[in-house]
């Protein structure tokens, strides 16, 4: 009789759907630089850092890594969960966005001269740039050429060791450089989302690429026949007031 009785109720009572736990960050909002430069998908919690948050993080959670003091909206600043960093919780992870106005030319040496930058560079910041994997790549949604390295850093005084995925993008005559950066022991759990946010990279323009010899011949050549035509205007009205 309480089975029948059971029975009856399920068959009545519709059974709720199975739900799937949403990871906190998977990309799944789409954002754009203030340059309108690139695009890119990040987790719904992440955002552009301001500068005036940089120092109020500093007193909640302590000293940045060196990047992300560094701040200037429209040229370096990073995107992460900042309001979990807010609250004090901060776990590493991050993107650091460098905008420049000379896109690079990407050429054989690429990989030798990126290592020595960063070596020079290491030297200011007093830490140990280690790169690794330098490769031409097709990135994004629109397989944009770039070049993609590994690069690991092991800062000093007791800072702690982190691993990034750099990409170096040019762009219509700029260049961009997005660093997916986490602590090094995260790099593993970390990667896929890296992965994904940097497949979903879209950039404005195509790379403007080295300039052919015509390219560059052709400056100085309207502005010599600018000049040409100048002195000859000048020459004819002199003749005219003679």
């Amino acid at each position: 009789m309480f089975s029948r009785l059971l029975l009856s109720v399920l068959a009545v009572v519709p059974l709720s759907p199975p739900t799937t736990a949403q990871q906190p960050d998977s990309p799944d909002q789409r954002f754009a630089s203030r340059s309108n430069v690139f695009q890119i998908d990040l987790p719904a919690n992440w955002r552009q850092l301001a500068p005036n948050e940089v120092s109020t993080l500093e007193q909640g959670i302590g000293p940045l890594p060196i990047d992300l003091a560094r701040n200037e909206p429209n040229l370096f600043y990073a995107l992460g969960p900042v309001d979990r960093w807010r609250e004090g919780s901060f776990d590493g992870c991050y993107i650091y966005v460098v905008e420049q106005d000379n896109e690079w030319v990407i050429d054989e040496d690429f990989a030798d001269r990126l290592t020595q930058k960063w070596q020079r560079k290491g030297q200011l910041d007093e830490i140990e740039y280690q790169i690794t994997d330098t490769r031409k790549a097709k990135i994004g949604q629109d397989e944009h050429d770039a070049i993609t390295s590994i690069r690991r850093s092991l800062p000093g005084q007791g800072g702690r060791d982190q691993c990034s995925i750099d990409v170096y993008a040019p762009t219509g005559g700029r260049q961009i450089s997005l660093s997916f950066t986490c602590w090094n022991r995260d790099f593993d759990q970390q990667e896929p989302l890296f992965r994904q946010m940097i497949d979903s990279l879209t950039f404005s323009r195509k790379p403007r690429g080295e300039p052919t010899l015509g390219q560059r011949l052709w400056p100085p050549l309207v502005a010599g026949a600018v000049v040409g035509l100048a002195f000859l205007l000048l020459y004819r009205r002199s003749r005219r007031v003679n």
